[in-house]
């Protein structure tokens, strides 16, 4: 994802919040986190994409936990903090 999409999307769902179904906003979210992650791994709205990612779990969704999981843990790795990787490891294996 690039960096412009990233401010592009949080402009459109300031402005407008809804996606078509559960599974476009769960994976719209998911990818929010993951996204970010590599390209802009400095504290953002990424704990909000997160939350939302979670919230729309469901029938189909299964990879996105996944994946929004999985960027949780990478992204406190990259920050050095090994108390946000551990806390996200733990939500992974419980959730």
């Amino acid at each position: 994802m690039d960096n412009k999409w990233i401010g592009e999307l949080d402009a459109l769902v300031a402005v407008r919040d809804g996606f078509p179904s559960p599974e476009i906003a769960a994976q719209v979210a998911a990818t929010m986190v993951t996204g970010p992650v590599s390209r802009q791994p400095w504290p953002g709205d990424m704990e909000s994409w997160a939350s939302r990612a979670l919230s729309q779990q469901g029938p189909g969704t299964f990879t996105v936990g996944l994946q929004t999981r999985w960027a949780l843990v990478c992204h406190g790795v990259y920050l050095g903090d090994a108390a946000r990787a551990a806390a996200a490891h733990l939500i992974s294996v419980r959730g």
